[in-house]
């Protein structure tokens, strides 16, 4: 009895607030959550990447010190922090080189909890959108489910059995790097490309481009050099022939790779992520139809639906891993091999 009453003391004197938050190559998002995932302010500021990891870090902090004290909460109401970013990052804390940051090899866990004098815990931007989508669905969450974003690069996480699967490192694998063969992979190894050189926006830019050139301009894109993803998702929605051919290879592509977990894994829910909220309902729509255009899918009862998140979703994932990871930290190291949501 008097064990039981310890641990409901340590319990009661848990901080009641964690920091989520979401760096990306032109905005950081924020996020005050409740423990219970309940948001108390969201918010975001430009990326001054250029400065460096330090430096963006250092910012960070500030913006996060200035809002707490606007909503007068101390730093012992904060468990800690939850970081998202771009990139490959192991169970110490270390990032292994981020190309849309331009950072190196980083502790960026470390470099956090000395600028801030909080607990740190970083991952990647794949796992924490999957991780946060399934979260905010609380009691409604499946088992099993799928995430993509869909940005300038496309990354893919997947929560199976309500776990986030990592390997001793703290890695997951990137769905993204999923072969996307074309007929004649066998025999010719340039039909062997990953999904995302299919599905992310640089490549359907790239395509887009090469293939533009070729055409008259268009009435919904005027300029093939300046434009962006969120151009070409606004001009299919509004008839671009060109754009819309180009977003069903992507689609199909991200349906194929679905099926093909599938026969692995009986995904419950599949979301589209990145981009703005019309082009994330398109490009969901697409995936959706593809998807039902497979054999044997009538009866597996995948929804596929755009995430109502957006990249907000990476901001409520850094904050649940943070607090996964604050639960199991006095367990055995074997005990977060497979971290249970």
């Amino acid at each position: 009895m008097i064990i039981i009453c310890q641990v409901w003391e340590r319990r009661d004197e848990m901080p009641g607030y964690c920091i989520g938050s979401s760096i990306s190559e032109n905005q950081t998002w924020f996020g005050i959550l409740e423990r219970s995932g309940k948001p108390l302010a969201i918010w975001s500021v430009p990326t001054l990447k250029r400065r460096g990891c330090r430096i963006v870090l250092s910012d960070m902090v500030s913006e996060i010190q200035s809002k707490l004290a606007e909503f007068r909460i101390s730093l012992r109401d904060i468990a800690g922090i939850g970081v998202s970013v771009p990139a490959e990052v192991g169970r110490t804390g270390i990032l292994d080189y981020c190309e849309e940051l331009g950072w190196g090899i980083v502790n960026i866990e470390d470099i956090l909890n000395e600028l801030s004098g909080l607990k740190v815990r970083a991952g990647s931007s794949r796992d924490m959108a999957v991780l946060g989508e399934h979260w905010v669905l609380g009691k409604n969450a499946p088992e099993n489910m799928v995430s993509f974003l869909v940005e300038n690069e496309l990354r893919g996480g997947i929560i199976v059995n309500n776990r986030l699967i990592t390997d001793r490192n703290g890695k997951s694998g990137d769905l993204a790097k999923i072969l996307a063969m074309g007929p004649d992979a066998a025999a010719d190894s340039r039909n062997r490309i990953m999904l995302r050189e299919i599905s992310s926006y640089r490549s359907m830019l790239e395509r887009y481009r090469s293939c533009a050139e070729y055409m008259e301009k268009t009435a919904s894109v005027q300029n093939v050099h300046m434009v962006s993803g969120h151009d070409m998702q606004r001009a299919a929605r509004a008839g671009d022939p060109l754009c819309n051919k180009i977003l069903d290879a992507s689609a199909s592509a991200i349906a194929a790779a679905l099926y093909n977990i599938g026969c692995t894994v009986c995904i419950e829910k599949a979301v589209i992520g990145g981009g703005e909220e019309l082009g994330r309902a398109l490009m969901a729509e697409k995936v959706a139809r593809f998807y039902r255009n497979l054999p044997d899918t009538s009866s597996t009862g995948l929804v596929i639906e755009p995430s109502k998140l957006g990249k907000t979703a990476e901001v409520y994932g850094s904050a649940k891993y943070l607090l996964m990871n604050d639960m199991v930290s006095s367990a055995d190291s074997r005990g977060r091999e497979q971290l249970k949501i």
